[in-house]
């Protein structure tokens, strides 16, 4: 809300500073007159002069402020596209979220989308409260050492974590005195570094200061300027007309949006001119303006024997495009790394400020070297003798107790050394894999690294201090068991709110003939006096016959709904169903 209170503020300045000098100008032109008419004397000249000039700057003047104040237009306007664009995507994701939840009909997927919901809503409110955050430090951070730089990774990774990056924006000192005791407490703290602060200062150069973006840009103006000139030198006067009238419309069509018909028929011409051009010096001055314009030119070769000079003269006008084409792509490399660091060092900032990350704990952590192992018998696993298979879970037991025992604080709570679990765990490995309790399939071996990548069966007991495998380590079966439950799990409910009234309706309907005509069948009791029973004994044997009422009772509901299976839920609730009703209808029937 600040930077919308800021920029009404500047656009109301820049009106009435657009109003003011609008009324000097008027007042100047109506001097002008009067001098015109009544002044005789030989001073009159110099004073209109002086007048023209007043006025011209007063002019360019009021041209700037309204080129600024349609920018200022041009950001509200995005600001509130933006902002409508969010509140879309948020009403979205809440109509997809409540709407799944319906389907499911199930309470708790409700109360899951309002959670979530919820945790949404209390995202963007504390997203809202950075940014206001945000603007006032920004006010306050020092400008020649400035705080997001202190969380790029290569920083961190040899400086830690910089006690000064939190300022007091809060304080009741004025915001100079704020900005300039950080700034020297910074500073202080970069010089007592190994290299007083070099690496920090030369990635403010590249991304604050952007020096090596404006080199390559200078190089870039220099490469243009020699290959313009290149083409020039070897062209006849008629030929240099037509190259910069070429390079006049180029500026004019990449510079508009809307290509009229008019356009159109000129950019006919133009490329009819950088065919002859091309046919005549051998310089393929359609490449240069695809590189510098960013289009994309095809020209009509016109073949009328080019001497060996010209040939010449094309490949070193090629050359120098070339390498024109290259200094561009290192700009937009460049230009590219310096938006993305930016970004990243930002949304770091972000997390410092709502305590996301860095943490009191977790300080010591940014100075941490990263965990690797070294590679070795590049090859597939099953070729690995038995000793190479060993050394390689030695090596994964390292790893694994290394990054997730000593850097995630474990053997500080439990008290054991690191070597002990080291050990523990590799015989673990060791000994499940030989008993068959762990197989290849438990693990990840990468063949081009020569390393365990990952083994996601290891547990860990805090309570006993122990390592063990998981349940479905080395038994395919499980496995099985379990993709088939997730399978039979994902089939999707035929009980909805338009089948539950047929369902019930069927089930009555079937209790009620049964009931009244005494053919109520007990589970142990087959059905073998129902005509519908009576099969071939061939087709007995293929084919299962309902044993009980309620499976007969099933079966028809299958047959009513047009369906072919049904899932063990659905089938306990359609049997709990007919249960209800059946013990309703027979209690109404004794009573009576």
């Amino acid at each position: 809300m600040s930077s919308v209170k800021k920029t009404q503020v500047t656009k109301d300045q820049l009106t009435n500073r657009i109003d003011l000098l609008k009324r000097e100008v008027q007042y100047l032109i109506d001097k002008k007159k009067d001098i015109l008419v009544n002044v005789t004397s030989q001073n009159k000249d110099k004073q209109l002069t002086q007048i023209d000039q007043d006025k011209m700057e007063k002019i360019k003047e009021i041209k700037r402020s309204t080129q600024n104040l349609k920018l200022i237009a041009v950001q509200e306007r995005e600001q509130k596209q933006r902002a409508k664009e969010l509140t879309m995507v948020s009403r979205a994701i809440d109509s997809i979220e409540f709407g799944g939840a319906k389907k499911r009909n199930r309470p708790d997927a409700i109360e899951k989308a309002k959670s979530a919901k919820e945790l949404r809503d209390q995202a963007r409110e504390t997203y809202n409260a950075y940014v206001e955050y945000c603007e006032k430090y920004m006010a306050v951070d020092p400008s020649d050492v400035p705080a997001m730089l202190f969380l790029h990774d290569s920083v961190l990774e040899k400086y830690k974590l910089c006690p000064y990056i939190k300022l007091d924006i809060e304080s009741t000192e004025p915001s100079q005195k704020v900005t300039s005791d950080a700034s020297e407490r910074r500073k202080a703290w970069l010089q007592q570094q190994q290299d007083e602060g070099k690496l920090y200062f030369d990635l403010y150069e590249r991304i604050v200061l952007k020096i090596q973006l404006n080199q390559l840009q200078t190089a870039i103006t220099d490469k243009q300027h020699q290959i313009e000139e290149m083409a020039t030198d070897n062209m006849s006067d008629t030929q240099k007309e037509i190259f910069n009238s070429s390079t006049e419309f180029m500026r004019e069509y990449t510079g508009t949006y809307i290509k009229t018909k008019r356009l159109k028929e000129r950019y006919k011409s133009f490329i009819h001119n950088l065919s002859v051009l091309y046919s005549e010096t051998g310089m393929s001055l359609h490449e240069y303006f695809d590189i510098k314009y960013k289009t994309n030119l095809m020209i009509n070769e016109i073949r009328n024997g080019s001497s060996t000079g010209n040939r010449i003269l094309g490949e070193m006008f090629s050359n120098l495009v070339t390498e024109l084409k290259e200094l561009m792509e290192t700009i937009e490399t460049e230009q590219r790394y310096i938006n993305n660091t930016l970004r990243n060092v930002k949304h770091e900032l972000y997390l410092l400020h709502t305590n996301q990350k860095y943490t009191d704990q977790k300080y010591s952590n940014t100075n941490t070297q990263n965990i690797v192992q070294i590679g070795k018998f590049f090859k597939r696993w099953s070729t690995l003798t038995r000793v190479e298979q060993n050394d390689r879970f030695m090596s994964f037991a390292m790893y694994y107790v290394e990054k997730f025992a000593v850097q995630g604080k474990l053997l500080a709570d439990i008290n054991c050394s690191k070597d002990d679990m080291v050990e523990q765990l590799y015989k673990l490995l060791s000994e499940s894999y030989e008993a068959k309790t762990l197989i290849y399939r438990d693990f990840t071996w990468n063949t081009n690294k020569g390393m365990i990548e990952n083994m996601k069966v290891i547990r860990y007991n805090e309570q006993t201090c122990q390592f063990h495998l998981s349940d479905k380590a080395g038994n395919p079966i499980a496995r099985r068991k379990m993709n088939e439950e997730q399978k039979r799990g994902c089939i999707k409910t035929v009980i909805t709110k338009e089948t539950e009234k047929v369902i019930n309706e069927e089930i009555l309907s079937y209790v009620i003939r049964i009931v009244k005509n005494e053919d109520y069948q007990t589970p142990e009791k087959k059905l073998t006096d129902d005509p519908s029973n009576k099969t071939k004994k061939s087709k007995s044997k293929k084919k299962h016959t309902p044993s009980t009422n309620k499976d007969l009772c099933i079966e028809r509901i299958k047959e009513k709904l047009k369906i072919k299976k049904l899932s063990l839920n659905d089938k306990a609730i359609l049997g709990s169903k007919y249960d209800n009703i059946y013990q309703v209808v027979k209690t109404n029937e004794m009573n009576e």
